[in-house]
């Protein structure tokens, strides 16, 4: 399974979180044993054994509060993180529910032509995107006036399969929905699924017509068209946004995209069971 850097951070504070209670436990219990206890230091080991001892019993208890709030604080990070075992969850869900939204054709073609992505609706209140790429290099835009990580902006967590994992993009999602960027930031913003097929083919040889046609119908600017261009990213031409809510609060958007102009063909139910088991997978995340 794709381990990204979101899941190796919770292992770390996991770990932290391990060892602090080891730690907590092991000076808690030197602490109320009487001196003497270990009886005459003779050896190496047992100095190590009455050194650290005596080092405990002189600074324990500052340490014992130390480790304390080390504890709860990194608890708390593994809380606002989640699990790996959830994410890997989450990617075979996207993966499922791939197999029922496009047609035949497309399910026997290349996976990374056809995809489910998740994106996730973050702002500088998720302290863990402050110390992403994205947040500093991807999230400033100057629409209806300037735009940062204050603004809200929707980001990739999960994609099905074998799709391309690891990726920068991201939408704008702020609070005045008229500006919100793509399919995605608009299905986020308004509450409803948007669905788009028959867009143009773009690559470097189209008119200025069609990609104005393929920013107008994608609610992206031209200059995001010409840029996604420029780094040799193929556009799709069926693009279709599921917004997921947890406790009916808004979360983020499932992303459906194909390279066909007709690939999307969603199978009836399977969006709400998949947006509704989606949330009641990310629920506390």
């Amino acid at each position: 399974m794709y381990l990204s850097r979101r899941e190796g951070l919770y292992n770390v504070c996991w770990t932290i979180h391990l060892v602090c209670f080891a730690l907590i436990i092991a000076i808690a219990f030197i602490l109320v044993i009487p001196e003497g206890y270990f009886g005459s230091s003779n050896g190496l080991i047992d100095s190590w054994v009455h050194a650290a001892v005596s080092h405990a019993k002189e600074f324990g208890k500052i340490e014992l509060a130390s480790l304390t709030v080390v504890l709860g604080f990194s608890k708390f990070l593994c809380s606002q993180i989640g699990p790996g075992w959830v994410w890997n969850a989450i990617e075979g869900l996207l993966t499922e529910f791939r197999k029922h939204s496009f047609t035949k054709i497309c399910l026997e073609s290349e996976q990374y032509s056809h995809r489910v992505t998740l994106f996730q609706y973050v702002t500088y209140r998720h302290w863990w995107f402050l110390f992403t790429s994205r947040c500093w290099l991807k999230c400033f835009r100057f629409v209806g006036g300037l735009r940062g990580p204050w603004s809200g902006w929707l980001i990739v967590v999960r994609r099905s399969g074998n799709a391309k994992k690891r990726t920068n993009l991201v939408f704008l999602a702020c609070d005045d929905g008229e500006n919100a960027e793509g399919l995605a930031g608009r299905a986020f913003r308004g509450g409803q699924t948007y669905l788009v097929n028959g867009l143009p083919l773009i690559n470097e040889s189209s008119s200025d017509t069609d990609i104005a046609e393929y920013a107008t119908k994608t609610y992206v600017d031209v200059r995001w068209v010409r840029k996604r261009l420029a780094e040799r990213k193929t556009l799709s031409r069926s693009i279709a946004a599921i917004p997921i809510e947890v406790d009916h609060k808004p979360w983020g958007v499932i992303v459906i995209d194909s390279t066909e102009p007709t690939g999307i063909k969603i199978q009836p139910n399977a969006k709400d069971v998949a947006a509704f088991m989606l949330g009641k997978l990310l629920k506390g995340l």
